[in-house]
């Protein structure tokens, strides 16, 4: 636990980091040449990656900038995925970047493994003492390095939709001129990726769909498409939780219909089981802090607030981006199944695996594009914290639209790549 949470500055070791990046492009993310699509394939399974040499060459060309900061904040769609791809684009254009990760990973895997990632460049990312992490990047982006990390946070699975952003990127982006004058220009450099299924990939999704169902103990259904398949996980899931709560429903119902009625009650009932008066997020951390605290003394009342509270983060995300579109790609569904098996399927050393090495269900392209920079304002003397907080605030915002429209282009420029079905949750 004391190394857990223990801020250690990374190490980066340049021998450890250049077979990193070889091992990357070859068994990882890529595969060898002329072998890659025989077996054994790419871990991550994509074949090709699609940079073009403009946005190599722009995002090259500004960190490589005299005297100029820059922190490249990517979308994070997957896990696993994540880092090989970020390892993979920063080889090319920032070999010396920091990243950010969170400290279960960089800390968390025993001494070897903190010693690996650490000597990879990987700063722990330590809730609620993130501030030595913070200056240490600031002094890494100062001398002209490269900061990586995601700003969505935590990995959502979802590759068409930008989640809201935290602020640390355009914070520390922000201080760097503040605390470092001779830097006389802070970017903030927006990079989105996307992953594409490069055929039609229903057999490997049902199959996958039939192992959840497995492990949760749902009866499959045969004769099923990919998205109607995925659709029966989530109504079953969503007819234990109405049930958990006792609540009638009508089963004709779309999803989208009782979603909104079950987390009306469900937080409700919450607040009763906590009896607390509170909304939101508040509610959520006086829950928390009542399961934890009553765990041993009333475990059948805290064993429900903890599902409860599980039950209502996974419906209240799905909620922003599940029901958006009349179409499922297969490559949504692919995401649909990959979150619910990590966050439901964790018995077994299989699922332990899967979770830290999520394998996709068929051979991939990944597409990468490097944004134009939001360049920061430089520091003003005598501006309030209120001020600075509101500049933050506003930054950031602009970072998620730049990253969701940057995301709605690639879309629409890969359109014709999509195997595409009707969305049944709306």
């Amino acid at each position: 636990m004391s190394r857990l949470n223990t801020f250690v500055p990374p190490r980066p070791n340049p021998v450890v980091m250049t077979v990193m990046t070889y091992i990357n492009r070859f068994l990882i993310v890529g595969g060898l040449p002329g072998l890659k699509h025989l077996r054994p394939r790419p871990l991550t399974r994509i074949t090709e990656v699609n940079l073009p040499a403009e946005d190599l060459k722009k995002l090259r060309t500004l960190v490589s900038t005299e005297k100029t900061a820059v922190f490249i904040t990517p979308n994070h769609p997957e896990f696993f995925t994540d880092w090989m791809l970020d390892k993979y684009l920063l080889s090319l254009t920032a070999p010396h970047a920091a990243s950010w990760a969170t400290h279960t990973i960089v800390n968390g895997m025993g001494g070897a493994a903190q010693w690996f990632w650490l000597a990879n460049n990987l700063i722990a990312q330590i809730p609620r003492v993130a501030e030595t992490a913070k200056f240490h990047s600031i002094k890494v982006a100062a001398r002209g390095d490269g900061v990586l990390l995601h700003p969505e946070g935590s990995v959502g699975w979802h590759s068409n939709y930008v989640s809201q952003l935290f602020p640390g990127a355009v914070d520390m982006a922000l201080r760097v001129q503040e605390l470092h004058p001779e830097v006389e220009a802070s970017y903030v450099a927006p990079v989105i990726w996307k992953i594409v299924f490069t055929t039609d990939v229903a057999d490997g999704l049902l199959t996958e769909y039939r192992y959840i169902c497995r492990q949760l103990k749902i009866v499959p259904q045969r004769e099923l498409n990919p998205a109607q398949a995925v659709h029966h996980l989530y109504e079953e899931l969503l007819a234990r939780d109405e049930a958990m709560i006792q609540m009638l429903v009508n089963r004709a119902d779309s999803v989208s219909e009782r979603l909104p009625q079950y987390l009306s009650e469900a937080v409700a009932e919450l607040a009763e089981l906590v009896f607390s008066t509170e909304i939101g997020a508040a509610l959520y951390r006086s829950a928390r802090k009542w399961q934890q605290s009553n765990q041993n003394t009333d475990r059948i009342k805290a064993r429900k607030v903890q599902l409860l509270l599980a039950s209502i983060e996974r419906w209240q995300k799905f909620a922003e981006f599940a029901l958006g579109s009349n179409v499922l790609t297969q490559e949504e569904i692919a995401e649909h199944q990959k979150r619910l098996r990590a966050e439901l399927c964790t018995r077994g050393l299989r699922n332990t695996l899967n979770k830290f090495v999520p394998i996709a269900v068929g051979p991939r392209h990944a597409f990468i594009r490097v944004l134009e920079p939001l360049q920061m304002p430089k520091p003003t003397e005598h501006q309030s914290r209120l001020e600075k907080t509101a500049l933050v605030d506003e930054l950031t915002l602009a970072l998620r639209a730049r990253l969701q429209t940057g995301l709605d282009d690639l879309n629409a420029e890969l359109s014709g790549c999509f195997i595409s079905y009707t969305n049944l949750f709306l």
